[in-house]
Order: C-alpha cells, then structure tokens, then sequence
C-alpha cells in the first residue's frame, strides 16, 4: 500500500499507509478546533490546517478538493502527486463515512497525529499532517493509513459468541454494501475452514453474483504455480538452480549475460531482467497473446538492468522465461505441465490459465472509478490477453488455492527441505523478503503471493507463525484485496497473542 507521501514508502508494523485520504468530522468549539467528535486540535497553523483537511474530505465534491489541494498544499507537495489521483482516493474514503470517536496521538508543533473511526465501515485510521512554518503555512505532508488491530477489534467486540469469523464475515460485507469489495474470502486455520463466503457480482451486466466456486484471476499469485513447476523439475533431476539461462534456447535472441543468469535469480527476481508492460504490450493485439511465445516476442529485448544476484527488480520478463524452461525441459506447453503435475495431485479441479469464455463461472473484472454521485465501474477486458501464462494471470478459486498449499506442505509433491528452501528469504539485504516464486512476511511468519491488474486483486498466505492459519482473498476489483487481506493478518496475530 502507499500513501500520500512523496516517498510512498510501507511504514513498519501495523499501520499501513495507504493512498487514501479522510472523510467527514464535525467542526465545533470556540476555544479550540474540535475534530471527530471531541478530539482537540490545538489552535496553531498546523491544528488549522488539519481541521481545514478533515472538513473538506468530510463534505467536499471534486470541485471542493481540488480547490483546496491548490490553496492549502505547498508547490513541491502539490505536484508529488497528481491532483485526479488524490481526488480519486479521496471520494473513495468519503465512502467509508465520515471520522467519529477522534483521539489526538501527538501534537509536535508543525506535526499532528490524530486517530478516528469511519462511521460506515467502523475502520480505525491515522493521520499525520505536517505544514510550513509561519503564518498562513501550507501543508508540506499528510500520511494516511489504516489502524488494523484497533480495526479487528472494532469488530470483534461487535460480534456474537461466532468470534472471528464472524468479525471477518461482517467486515467483508460492510466493505461490499460501500462497493469496496467484490470477491470471495477463505480463512483456514488447522485445515478447518472458519470463513468461506462471498460477496459482490461476477458479471454486473447479467447481475450473477459470486460464489464459493467462482474463479478469479490471481494476477501474480499464480506465479507460485511457476514456483512449484520448477521445484518438480528439480525434485526429478531434470533442472537445477544454479542452472544457466544459457542452457535453454528461448525461441527469442537471450540477454547477453545469459551465462551469468540462474534459475534460483529468476525465481528470485535477483536476475535483472525487466517487465514486459509498456509500450509494446499496450499496442499488441491482445487476442494475439495466447501462449508464452506470444508474450516473449513482446517482451524483447531481455537485457538486465543490474548485475545478476547484485539487486532486487519485480521481474515478468523472468517469469516469462521461466515458463519456456519449463516447456524446454518437460517436451510439454506450459498449460499442460501444470495441469498434470500441479493440479491433478493437488485435486485443484477449477483452476488453469483459462481464455477468456473458456469456462463457465469466470469473473468479470472491474476497475472502479469514484465520481461525486458513486462509483463507476469499466470491465478490465481490454487490458487482458487472450490467455495468461506463466508471469501471471491465471484463474483459481479460494478452495483450489488452499489445497496448493495442502500439495506443498502433503510431502509427496517434494521433499519439505525443497518447501523451506523456495519458501525462504532469497533477496539480498535491503531488499523486499522473497523467496523462490513465493512473497514472505516481514519476518518470514508466512508465505504465499499477491497479485494486482486491471480488476484484479488477490492476496494468499499460509501462516508459519503462528502455524495452522492459511487464507486467500481473491477479488473481482482492484485495490480491495489488500485491505482484507491486512485485516486477516491483524486478525491471525491477535489470535496467536
């Protein structure tokens, strides 16, 4: 997640900055501004500002934002960020209602901390403002982000002798009422599934809704399928890690330091390789796109940005070319490897890299656009090939997504050290933990992947610590996988403690 910030960086622990503004408080009292039903401000240039932020993003259209991003921002400010972007996240706080029960954190002259609650979705939030100094100063930063262990037990305490899974069920579809969410959530814990729901519409034209059994695009989750393929080949001798690129003939001219260029880089998005999202892909018949040597002509030229194993880059491009391996040593496409040895012994019979109107129950994805009446949506059909591959983009179901956890950790499919040595940081320091295929927790507490497009959304972890717990939230709009998501894992670590 990000935030409004000109870094956009991930503060630590638990609260996640995100680029979404604050709506609505009350302003009263004459001895001091008075936010969120009694929090005091204290009367200085900052307290000013932040009374004026809050009450605009409480009532204000886009007209109303814009003209107060142009009156109260500082020039260097204003332009970190594009004005329809912010108004954009901005309207789609407004959605969650406006702020009650606020509590000023800190007050360090230019610099304020508040916390409040949306009315609407009970989501507890922060913000930090910081301004000028001087007369009439103008706000240099303002970092939002969501609250969520207060936020989890908003709803617990809320919630029946059902526990969690109630406060889970219950905050999912707060969020769908408000049109922030459209999917389905499993949450596991010791194999036993205690929530497994969904919510929102798989097709808004015909109104079919989403079920249990609807299959969602990962996105880059799918990427684990990859991970798990290569691991096979291992296990059976037929590739290693250390590996070459140079061995394999990609049907494309290969980098030229491809000698240089591992499997286990690849896998780590360590090798320097790049993403093929850009111009060529933007101007390529989509239709077109239908197997990986398709997507590899796009993807050209492979060149690295960085000495492989020096650095860490997200890398489709890598990913691409881990699927031609795959075909080049196996003798078979992609779609049927994974088919044979990744989802047939994992009985994961709803998932695949599926063209669009191959299957039945395929949901539509959606991009949301907030305007001052509600939201718009526009399908992300022209955004899609005609069929994913191995970089991403394929289809499964919450369930399908569970038993590859069930494959990975069951002991037959490879051997558990194998497990720990894909599922373990392999990046270098500094840089964000990931493993062979799989995203890892801060501290390695889980791994899984997520993965975001165009009306894509999905987050899927199994939990090392505490042990026991696994989830995936798989969506049908952008954005709104990833708030779920954190309120699941607030969720887990409060159990656990």
């Amino acid at each position: 997640m990000t935030r409004f910030d000109v870094s956009f960086a991930r503060p630590a622990n638990v609260v996640v900055a995100v680029m979404i503004a604050i709506a609505a408080i009350a302003l009263a009292g004459a001895d001091c501004a008075v936010a969120a039903e009694g929090a005091p401000l204290p009367r200085t240039e900052a307290g000013a500002r932040l009374q004026d932020f809050l009450g605009t993003f409480g009532k204000a259209d886009t007209a109303g934002i814009r003209a107060f991003i142009e009156r109260a921002y500082t020039d260097d400010y204003k332009s970190a960020v594009p004005t329809e972007v912010r108004i954009q996240l901005f309207l789609d706080a407004r959605a969650r209602g406006a702020l009650e029960a606020g509590e000023l954190l800190a007050n360090e002259g230019n610099t304020l901390r508040l916390r409040a609650r949306h009315a609407l979705t009970r989501e507890w939030r922060t913000i930090e403002l910081t301004t000028e100094t001087g007369p009439h100063a103008r706000i240099k930063r303002i970092a939002v982000g969501f609250d969520w262990p207060r936020t989890v037990t908003e709803y617990l305490s809320n919630s029946s002798a059902t526990g969690l899974s109630e406060a889970v069920a219950r905050y999912v579809a707060t969020l769908e009422k408000q049109h922030l969410f459209s999917g389905a959530v499993r949450l596991e814990r010791a194999g036993k599934a205690i929530v497994d729901q969904a919510w929102g519409y798989a097709d808004l034209d015909s109104k079919a809704a989403n079920d249990r059994n609807t299959k969602f695009n990962l996105g880059s989750a799918s990427k684990m399928w990859t991970a798990a393929a290569i691991m096979k080949l291992i296990k059976d001798g037929r590739l290693r890690l250390d590996s070459p690129l140079s061995e394999f003939d990609l049907g494309v001219p290969a980098p030229s330091n491809a000698n240089d260029i591992t499997i286990a880089q690849l896998l780590s998005h360590t090798s320097g390789l790049g993403n093929y999202f850009g111009a060529k892909y933007d101007a390529a018949d989509k239709a077109s796109l239908n197997t990986i040597d398709d997507f590899l002509k796009v993807a050209v030229p492979l060149e690295t940005a960085f000495k492989p194993g020096s650095d860490y880059s997200y890398s489709n491009a890598g990913f691409l070319v881990l699927g031609k391996i795959i075909e080049r040593v196996s003798g078979m496409s992609y779609f049927d490897y994974i088919a044979k040895f990744v989802f047939a012994p994992a009985r994961m019979k709803d998932s695949g890299c599926f063209a669009v109107g191959e299957v039945a129950n395929l949901a539509i994805g959606y991009d949301r656009t907030q305007t001052d009446s509600g939201p718009a949506f526009l399908s992300n059909a022209p955004f899609l090939p005609r069929r994913c591959v191995s970089a991403g983009g394929c289809y499964s179901t919450t369930a399908d997504m569970m038993r590859f956890f069930d494959l990975l950790e069951g002991g037959t499919f490879a051997p558990a050290e194998a497990v720990a040595t894909f599922t373990s940081k392999r990046t270098p320091e500094g840089t964000p933990p990931y493993g062979y295929g799989f995203q890892l927790g801060q501290n390695g507490e889980w791994y899984g992947h997520g993965g975001y497009f165009n009306g894509v959304g999905a987050v899927v972890r199994a939990y090392r610590k505490p042990a026991g717990w696994r989830f995936a939230v798989l969506a049908n709009q952008r954005d709104v996988a990833e708030n779920v998501g954190n309120f699941l894992d607030a969720a887990i670590a409060g159990a656990a403690g």
